[in-house]
Order: C-alpha cells, then sequence, then structure tokens
C-alpha cells in the first residue's frame, strides 16, 4: 500500500477502513504533515490489495491488539526481508524519480501525488482543484509500472 499510494509511512500505518470510499482513500487533515485533507486515487491493484485484507477492527493493518501497527513496522519487515539499506520513505523518493524521468505528467500533478505543498499562498488561495483525475492516471501507470519490474 505504500509503494502503490507513494504514501507515507504514518499515513498507510494509521489508515482507517472509514477512509476508503470506493477506489479512493481520504486522509483527513488531522493525519497529514500539511494538515489538509488528501484524496489519494487508489489504482485497481490497490484496491484489489485492500480487498484481500481481512477486517480485523478500525485498522487497515493491525499491530498488536486493535491500534495501529508500529511506526517502525515497514521499516523492520524491509530488514527481515534482507533491504538493510532501504527505507519506507524511500519508496516515495522513487516514485518521485520515476514520475520525472519517466513520465511527462506535469510536476503539479506529481507533487500533489505526494502532498506536497506548491507554489505561493496566492498560487495555492486560486488553486480549487486537487487534479484527482491526472493523478489518479498518475498512479495507474506507476501501478503498471511496478507490476513490470
Amino acid at each position: 500500500m505504500a509503494i502503490l499510494c507513494a504514501s507515507r509511512p504514518g499515513e498507510v500505518l494509521n489508515a482507517r477502513w472509514r477512509e476508503i470510499e470506493g477506489n479512493t482513500w481520504v486522509i483527513p487533515p488531522d493525519r497529514m504533515k500539511n494538515h489538509r485533507e488528501h484524496r489519494v486515487p487508489l489504482s485497481p491493484r490497490a484496491v484489489e490489495l485492500l480487498t484481500n485484507l481481512p477486517q480485523c477492527g478500525e485498522y487497515l493493518f493491525v499491530g498488536r491488539g486493535d491500534g495501529p501497527p508500529n511506526p517502525y513496522a515497514l521499516v523492520n519487515q524491509l530488514h527481515r526481508m534482507g533491504y538493510n539499506n532501504l527505507t519506507a520513505h524511500g519508496f516515495r523518493s522513487a516514485f518521485r524519480d520515476w514520475a520525472s524521468e519517466q513520465t511527462t505528467y506535469p510536476n503539479l500533478v506529481i507533487e500533489q501525488a505526494l502532498s506536497h505543498t506548491v507554489g505561493s499562498a496566492v498560487e495555492r488561495a486560486y488553486r480549487r482543484s486537487d487534479l484527482l483525475d491526472q493523478r489518479r492516471r498518475l498512479m495507474q501507470d506507476w501501478s503498471d509500472f511496478l507490476a513490470s519490474a
């Protein structure tokens, strides 16, 4: 999920079932770094992943008890798999490099996919769209790229 959505590890580990709305994951402002709601378009592969998860409480991924996993769960899993030089946050960096080097999506679309703050305060005040449809195509292309790797 972290790789497919290019999301921050904490966003994924604290994701709740109530945030999934069809093929969109709506992360509330209080869980976002920039304190703004972020809609994440889910590729069919991400939806499939979620469909196959058991629903054991409010969180998508459950740690000990009924709360979210340990904040280091993703990096710990990478280390158990022998990838000691990787970080979970590095998935976002890989997405950013791929999108910049291998696609023609505008920088704004890529940055919004990463939920980065882009432009001056004036530009942001006039920007009314989160470019969800363009980001949905971008995330599908990313999912296709991952499946081919």
